[in-house]
């Protein structure tokens, strides 16, 4: 399978002062960019241990084994929806001998950076006909 296929888009970008639409193709890989495709899964595989780490404060905070929590953990529909849980769960937890200020503080950063990740994971993944620049086209909601 190769990088790029055949779907061709003409996005507006910094290419505009020069009044020209630089041509992109989508991609199905980042066999073009071997250091990008590792940090990205660099990037995936340390979200993963986030998420794993976010299921063991949710036990630890509801008291449930781990498997009954990533059992719920994975049943709420967004990421957001599972930090607030989390985050609502630690104000009525005791959280004696543990750092809690400091456990709702990384939660929240999670937080604010899953929006970037989305786009990343989720973003229509591009590059220029010469190979040069990869872009990441993000439709709004």
């Amino acid at each position: 399978m190769g990088g790029a296929h055949a779907l061709e888009c003409r996005r507006p970008s910094s290419h505009l002062l020069q009044g020209s639409f630089p041509v992109y193709q989508s991609l199905r890989d980042l066999s073009h960019d071997p250091e990008l495709s590792r940090a990205l899964g660099n990037m995936i595989v340390t979200w993963a241990h986030a998420e794993t780490i976010l299921i063991h404060a949710l036990a630890r905070v509801s008291g449930m084994t781990a498997n009954m929590a990533q059992t719920g953990y994975y049943r709420l529909p967004t990421f957001e929806a599972r930090t607030n849980f989390i985050l609502a769960l630690i104000n009525e937890w005791d959280g004696a001998g543990f750092p809690k200020n400091d456990i709702v503080t990384e939660i929240q950063k999670l937080g604010k950076l899953a929006g970037t990740r989305n786009g990343w994971v989720h973003g229509d993944w591009c590059v220029s006909k010469d190979k040069k620049e990869t872009v990441i086209f993000r439709p709004q909601s």
